[in-house]
């Protein structure tokens, strides 16, 4: 079972993906919800998640910026933004994957199964 961090600023966004993971890859188990740059770096290193779930645009700054926080990102992270042109800097910080909201269920499980080989792989 692989631990799943989800920092988004919007409630509804949380939530709905927090269900999404449960009927859709059930090998992922959501430990834990953020909602700031702040309470992201907080949770992420009291729960040392395998996986984050990460917005880009929040009030208290990026997910990018979150991720400067870190000398060394011992965890996976899929961007989920609604906005398609951060996707190339997504790429150029070694995010796993990129996913557009509303999110798309085939989009997810996509994402879940490249999860599962790069951990697998490791």
């Amino acid at each position: 079972m692989l631990s799943a961090l989800i920092i988004d600023d919007e409630d509804r966004v949380r939530e709905t993906l927090m269900h999404m993971l449960s009927a859709y890859c059930p090998n992922i188990n959501v430990i834990g919800q953020a909602n700031s740059v702040a309470s992201g770096f907080n949770q992420i290193n009291a729960l040392k998640p395998d996986v984050v779930f990460l917005d880009v645009r929040m009030p208290d700054g990026t997910g990018f910026e979150l991720l400067k926080k870190f000398e060394k990102i011992d965890f996976y992270f899929i961007i989920i933004t609604a906005y398609e042109e951060f996707a190339i800097q997504s790429f150029k910080v070694s995010a796993l994957d990129y996913l557009l909201k509303p999110i798309d269920a085939t989009d997810l499980i996509n994402a879940a199964i490249k999860l599962t080989k790069a951990i697998n792989s490791e």
